[in-house]
Order: C-alpha cells, then sequence, then structure tokens
C-alpha cells in the first residue's frame, strides 16, 4: 500500500461485504485524476474524527481500477470526480456529498 492509499481500494463486486454496516460511503476516484489525488489528504484528515461510517474507494481505471467498476459507477450516475456517496444498507438509498470538499465538512458527512 503506497503512502497515498489509506482507503481499503476494492472492485464493486465487493461492496455487498459492507452491507452488513448500516451505513456506508464510497469514494468514487479515476486513476489520474488531479482533483482524486487533492481530496486525499481532507479526507485522510476527516477520517481521525470518532463515530464515522466505513468508507472504501472504488476507482474507475488503471492500475488499481478493476474492470467492473465502469458499470457501477456508470449505475450510480457518478459523472465527475472524485465523488463521495454514502449508502443506508437497509433502504438501498445513496446520498452523494455535495459543497466545500473540507476536513470539517467530509466528516459531518461521514457521520452515523
Amino acid at each position: 500500500m503506497s503512502s497515498q492509499e489509506f482507503l481499503p481500494v476494492i472492485p464493486s463486486s465487493e461492496l455487498s461485504l459492507f452491507k452488513v454496516c448500516p451505513m456506508y460511503a464510497v469514494l468514487f476516484t479515476m486513476r489520474g485524476c488531479g482533483w482524486c489525488e487533492k481530496i486525499r489528504p481532507d479526507i485522510k484528515s476527516a477520517l481521525k474524527n470518532k463515530g464515522l461510517i466505513p468508507i472504501v474507494e472504488i476507482v474507475l481505471q488503471g492500475e488499481k481500477g478493476f474492470a467492473s467498476n465502469e458499470d457501477f459507477v456508470n449505475k450510480e450516475g457518478v459523472k465527475g470526480f472524485p465523488a463521495i456517496k454514502k449508502y443506508n444498507s437497509k433502504s438501498g438509498v445513496a446520498v452523494t456529498f455535495e459543497g466545500p470538499r473540507t476536513p470539517e465538512n467530509i466528516a459531518k458527512f461521514l457521520k452515523m
């Protein structure tokens, strides 16, 4: 794991493992995306807070990208990167993070 990888990077097919959690979040990134790299320190800082839901990363393409992710990313309506979505396991409803990408706002979004 490189110093920039602090979230589990998984294929979308493994998201079912997180459905045992009441809520979980997904960071959608794309290899070579400058904004995706820029948000990493803010997410890492936000994760220092207590009481946050689990979050994993799904990469659209490239070395850490999984081929099966493209269909999932399209199904979820992700149009820009990076994107953070919070999922309710019971209802299946997803909420997209919007607003300033600061550690404080990201932590607030990831609170249970």
